[in-house]
């Protein structure tokens, strides 16, 4: 077997038990999973990728694409590339179907199994082309949030790139620019397209995103959009709407009855009933402000003209300012 130069470069090392060498296997490699599912026939595009990931971190793509072919019987790094090859081989096996497993059993390098799983199921048709671009259109938020809506349309776009892939110039050092400007193209049309996705709730900061030029990429409108999100979150938790309000007050004065004594006068009555909900509702943190007490807040107002509904009949002309 050939040995090769140190960093040191006064001692030989084996390809075997040099880290860096495409021939190196650590001890743990034997029970090496590429993928956590098997492939099942459909997706070979994620699961494919997802594989030379896990093959490029241990150094082993080589010996699938070609770089590292079958070397002579005679060869001095023969036996360790049979020894990388049958490896390789056992950790595909452990990532496909049984049946598809079966099917490349008997090919006899990591490369043909390779070759003939993508020749079977990587192939792109028109008809797969046109039920990716289908499912993009039908893509709507509905009742999702912005995050799963742009994962679930984001992972289209990359099996639709893994599919039909842009075209590439062949002019020496792309001096032409061609693959920029049909990057950025594309870049533009996806976010036009994402944008309509969206919920008329966000038309306000979709039409301030579309009034800039030169668009913004994908990423920087999907941040702003984020920080639209949160902030009406932020602004619906601070501003609650009457129906919430209701609620609240219709539990606590069932509360304040089942504690307090009907004896008093109805003025006062009253007054320990809207100190009591008030309190309890404003550490619920449902009329929180910053600004002002919680009384002089417009929040607070909604809680009055609330409780003004689902006090007893008998309260009624009780001044509420007193």
């Amino acid at each position: 077997m050939a040995a090769i130069p140190n960093n040191s470069g006064n001692k030989t090392l084996d390809p075997i038990q040099d880290p860096v060498s495409p021939y190196y296997l650590h001890p743990s490699d034997s029970q090496l999973l590429l993928v956590p599912i098997p492939f099942n026939g459909t997706g070979f595009n994620d699961w494919k990728r997802s594989v030379t990931i896990t093959l490029s971190s241990k150094n082993k793509l080589a010996f699938i694409n070609g770089q590292i072919p079958q070397p002579n019987s005679t060869d001095p790094n023969f036996k360790s590339w049979e020894r990388i090859n049958s490896t390789i081989i056992s950790w595909l096996m452990k990532v496909l179907d049984p049946q598809i497993a079966r099917s490349v059993l008997y090919f006899s390098t990591a490369q043909e199994i390779w070759q003939n799983l993508e020749e079977r199921f990587g192939l792109t048709s028109g008809t797969q082309i046109y039920s990716l671009t289908q499912q993009i259109f039908d893509i709507d938020q509905g009742s999702d949030c912005l995050s799963t809506c742009f994962t679930k349309i984001k992972m289209l776009w990359d099996e639709f790139d893994a599919s039909n892939p842009l075209p590439t110039c062949n002019c020496t050092n792309y001096t032409c620019g061609i693959n920029n400007k049909l990057l950025q193209m594309r870049e533009e049309q996806r976010l036009i397209l994402f944008l309509m996705k969206l919920n008329p709730a966000y038309k306000t900061i979709r039409g301030n995103i579309l009034m800039q030029q030169p668009l913004p990429s994908i990423s920087y409108a999907y941040r702003l959009i984020m920080q639209e999100e949160k902030h009406s979150d932020l602004a619906s938790h601070l501003n609650p709407t009457t129906d919430e309000v209701i609620g609240l007050v219709a539990v606590n004065k069932q509360k304040f009855y089942n504690t307090n004594t009907h004896n008093a006068s109805p003025s006062h009555n009253v007054k320990l009933e809207l100190t009591y909900i008030l309190n309890d509702v404003t550490s619920s943190g449902l009329l929180m402000t910053k600004s002002k007490p919680v009384y002089e807040s417009s929040s607070a107002q909604v809680f009055y003209s609330v409780v003004r509904t689902v006090v007893p009949l008998s309260t009624r002309g009780v001044s509420w300012t007193s």
